[in-house]
């Protein structure tokens, strides 16, 4: 790739880059567990508890910078782990925080990704024990 300047620019290392000059930039881990409660993966009763990624910017300081630590703590490791299952296919792991009316935990896969969320109301329990 080059710009009109003559600068020649190395593409993003997460960006593909197809024959013609076309980029494919991969949807962020992030962006997917949030539309998965929004997909008709889940019953509508579930569409109700779960309503998506948790918004963390909404939270406190103390609170939403400590989950982000555990939040990059996680993801880090996971980040080391092999992600190829008996299929073959390869898949990425990644652990978020969920909008929710009940406190849980849950694991699901979905486009590829393996995603492990913990609900606000589950944060919520944990933070007053």
């Amino acid at each position: 790739m080059s710009f009109s300047s003559g600068v020649a620019a190395l593409p993003h290392p997460n960006v593909k880059v197809a024959n013609r000059g076309l980029a494919f930039v991969p949807i962020p881990a992030e962006v997917i567990f949030d539309r998965f409660f929004r997909s008709d993966r889940i019953s509508l009763d579930d569409r109700k508890r779960y309503t998506g990624k948790l918004d963390l910017d909404r939270l406190d300081e103390g609170p939403r910078s400590l989950l982000i630590k555990i939040q990059t703590a996680f993801n880090e490791a996971l980040e080391n782990q092999d992600g190829v299952f008996p299929d073959g296919r390869q898949r990425i792991f990644h652990f978020d925080y969920v909008e929710a009316t009940v406190p849980n935990a849950l694991v699901f896969e979905y486009e590829d990704h393996c995603f492990i969320g913990v609900t606000g109301p589950f944060i919520q329990l944990l933070w007053q024990t």
